[in-house]
């Protein structure tokens, strides 16, 4: 599911997520039914990720919706296509080190989902952790990364 905000990226999330009830209704429901030259962008730019051809996107992002959140998002933008973050290593990252468990749930409502790549967070063992589409996707999209590493 993908939104446009005037003419910024604000939503790009599973259907099946539960966690973006807030952001929808923030959206008009003509914006959200109508197909903009963004999420057309959006679309083009997420098939060529999924091809392997697009390691970052570049697509104007609508603003966190607090400031605490767009630490988060600046955190997770800093994650290397291909590579993997620890929770811990992306509370340091977001100058927020002791704030470990704030940080895991700030990435958790996240609401553009693989633009800003929430699925390179593993736990602190390198374990899988939770994620909106599902752990099985979340692999998937590491394993994707992975196989087209530079």
């Amino acid at each position: 599911m993908l939104a446009d905000k005037c003419g910024r990226l604000a939503l790009c999330d599973w259907t099946s997520s539960r966690h973006f009830g807030p952001h929808l209704s923030a959206l008009s429901t003509e914006r959200h039914h109508r197909i903009t030259p963004l999420l057309s962008r959006t679309a083009a730019e997420l098939s060529e990720y999924f091809d392997g051809q697009r390691r970052a996107f570049d697509i104007p992002l609508a603003d966190a919706s607090t400031p605490f959140m767009a630490k988060v998002r600046s955190a997770l933008l800093t994650i290397p296509y291909g590579e993997q973050t620890t929770y811990k290593m992306l509370a340091a990252l977001a100058g927020m080190p002791a704030g470990v468990r704030a940080v895991a749930r700030g990435v958790a409502l996240n609401p553009l989902s693989i633009i800003v790549p929430c699925h390179r967070v593993v736990g602190s063992d390198h374990s899988l952790t939770g994620y909106a589409g599902g752990l099985s996707v979340k692999e998937a999209l590491l394993n994707l990364e992975a196989a087209n590493r530079l």
